[in-house]
């Protein structure tokens, strides 16, 4: 590897990973009784770092459009997500209400699988932190990297790296999110020389349906769950992602394993680590 290029390493792609087995399926409507009530969404607002938008707001369109207006649905609930947290407590008020959940980074998914009528749509558009590391250190990898909230549009990526020498392997329209990007192969135009993006991930940073946080590197996977206890697994979860693009998980012995139905797990980026 060149001296001046930070292989993109995903030090920490955070994932949700939404468990839409039944009892959650079909989704709960919001003129069905099983919808939250006002007094339980207020408290659920109130939990969030971020903005909590409703169908009826009239600033929820910026927040829930697609680039592809061909598949826009107004979703009945929007998290402006800031933190994992954020997001975390999302999926959890989904899960007990039965609602469906959709994610949307920058809305350059062009088949309309960012969007869905009456979700709770989770907005990752302002996690964009960008944290260069000198050195670090991996099963298969030593040197620079980035870690960088799913937010970021390749553009604002450029620049840091830029000020450090580096380069990185990255999208040729600078207003695409790096998260959908990377994890859907990530075709650039140093790729000849350095491969896709996805290619080059080194660790992922998963929120998982439970609430549980986990950090899957090459060779294992690190669970804490919500009540503090930490877990051991192997490194099947991490490439499951790498690999997975937007596909289905279901979850046996908790080994992941691909599957095309609709019914089981699914995953969306929140935030990526990259080498460089």
């Amino acid at each position: 590897m060149d001296s001046w290029h930070i292989s993109l390493v995903l030090l920490v792609l955070h994932i949700i990973l939404c468990y839409c087995q039944a009892p959650l399926w079909p989704p709960c409507l919001p003129e069905e009784s099983c919808w939250p009530s006002t007094s339980r969404i207020e408290a659920f607002k109130s939990s969030l770092t971020g903005e909590l938008k409703k169908k009826s707001d009239a600033d929820i369109g910026p927040l829930s459009r697609l680039m592809n207006l061909r598949y826009e649905s107004k979703p009945a609930l929007l998290v402006e997500a800031l933190n994992e947290d954020d997001v975390k407590n999302a999926i959890l008020f989904a899960r007990e209400f039965s609602i469906r959940i959709s994610v949307i980074g920058t809305g350059h998914d062009y088949i309309g699988r960012s969007t869905a009528k009456d979700s709770l749509m989770v907005n990752l558009s302002k996690m964009k932190s960008k944290v260069m590391k000198n050195s670090t250190e991996y099963i298969d990898y030593t040197g620079p990297a980035i870690e960088l909230g799913v937010g970021n549009q390749w553009r604002d990526v450029y620049k840091k790296v830029d000020k450090y020498g580096y380069v990185i392997v990255g999208a040729g329209s600078q207003t695409v999110g790096m998260g959908g990007y990377t994890t859907g192969g990530g075709h650039s135009p140093i790729g000849r020389k350095f491969g896709l993006a996805v290619d080059n991930v080194l660790e992922f940073r998963i929120i998982l349906a439970d609430g549980g946080i986990a950090t899957a590197t090459k060779d294992h996977v690190i669970i804490t769950s919500v009540n503090g206890s930490v877990i051991n697994k192997d490194a099947d979860l991490f490439w499951a992602v790498r690999w997975g693009r937007c596909s289905i998980w279901y979850s046996d012995n908790n080994h992941f394993q691909g599957s095309h139905t609709t019914n089981h797990l699914c995953s969306v980026p929140l935030s990526l680590s990259l080498a460089i």
